[in-house]
């Protein structure tokens, strides 16, 4: 739930989004696939973070946050697990999406008790078995994004357990689907997130095997890219262990995927929990610079859960695993 909204807002039941932190918190885990790969350095880019910028009511506070938006009039649609990411599906565990305005200031609670959820254990569709149940049309197993193309047509990724990225058109009725479990070009292991730049390319944060893979808008594999830049291994992972030196694990690991507005050169990239980092790359995975690093103080992130960025300069951070989003402020670089 991060891409730009216009006019309105798009609700859509991402149990990935949901249940992510009580399986695997964002990590990637057994998930990350291990191989040799070209180590690369990249310039640091200046930014701050604005401190306290969201206003929520007295009494209320974050839970976990995994999703974020922006509309066109700058408002700000926070997703959040608030007190528990547990369930049951009402009360004080239940979801939450809120709106904010352009200053930060609380709107409102969209859709107040009228919107939960909770998990039956037993729900054999659910299963994680291997290989995976057969993915079925117009039915999904943890989806964990959601993009649009300049035609309005729907491009969803069916990220836990299917490993598919299904497409309906602009009336909501199915298309297609495309990809499997596998690591091969066209295949996934847990499609994170999804973006669509101006010429209808689709870019899928493949976070499983490390890379963002393009299509088009029939499912076409066009090309792949990987981020291979070292981390910082002074830093701790917020959650979890921390993969000991000299480790790729999590390294350009796609959480999430955001283009702004506008424009068709550039995109971020946010890593998983550990090394957590936000990266500005071209859309063919040049990266322009490193934004922040692992931790819990301001200018520091749990990894990018969500990012929103209505502009070339400002991204908005939802972290889960500090419960907390980050407006972060660009600067030139020197």
């Amino acid at each position: 739930m991060k891409r730009l909204v216009y006019g309105g807002i798009v609700i859509l039941s991402l149990s990935g989004l949901l249940l992510a932190q009580a399986r695997g918190r964002g990590r990637g885990g057994a998930e990350e696939q291990q191989s040799p790969v070209q180590v690369t350095t990249a310039p640091a880019i200046p930014f701050d973070s604005v401190p306290d910028f969201l206003k929520l009511p007295e009494g209320m506070n974050f839970g976990e946050v995994p999703g974020v938006a922006v509309n066109s009039k700058g408002h700000v649609f926070v997703f959040t697990r608030s007190n528990s990411a547990y369930g049951p599906a009402y009360g004080a565990a239940a979801a939450q999406l809120l709106e904010f305005g352009p200053k930060g200031e609380f709107i409102r609670e969209v859709g107040r008790q009228l919107y939960g959820w909770s998990l039956a254990d037993d729900a054999r569709p659910w299963e994680r078995v291997d290989p995976p149940l057969p993915a079925r049309d117009g039915l999904f197993r943890q989806p964990t994004d959601v993009a649009w193309d300049s035609k309005g047509s729907i491009y969803i990724t069916d990220g836990y357990i299917d490993s598919r990225v299904a497409k309906y058109d602009r009336n909501g009725d199915w298309v297609k689907q495309w990809g499997t479990k596998g690591t091969g070009p066209g295949q996934f292991n847990t499609p994170h997130s999804i973006a669509i730049d101006r010429m209808d390319n689709i870019y899928v944060g493949d976070r499983g095997n490390r890379r963002v893979q393009v299509f088009d808008t029939d499912g076409n594999f066009l090309r792949q890219w990987t981020i291979d830049v070292a981390p910082d291994f002074n830093t701790r992972a917020v959650n979890g262990s921390t993969p000991r030196p000299g480790s790729m694990q999590g390294v350009g690991a796609p959480n999430s995927l955001c283009i702004p507005p506008n424009q068709n050169e550039v995109m971020f990239l946010g890593e998983s929990t550990w090394p957590g980092r936000v990266f500005k790359v071209t859309l063919n995975g040049q990266v322009v610079g490193v934004i922040g690093k692992s931790g819990r103080n301001l200018k520091q992130f749990s990894g990018a859960h969500a990012l929103a960025c209505p502009s070339e300069n400002e991204i908005y951070v939802a972290e889960s695993s500090n419960w907390r989003l980050q407006k972060i402020v660009l600067h030139a670089m020197r």
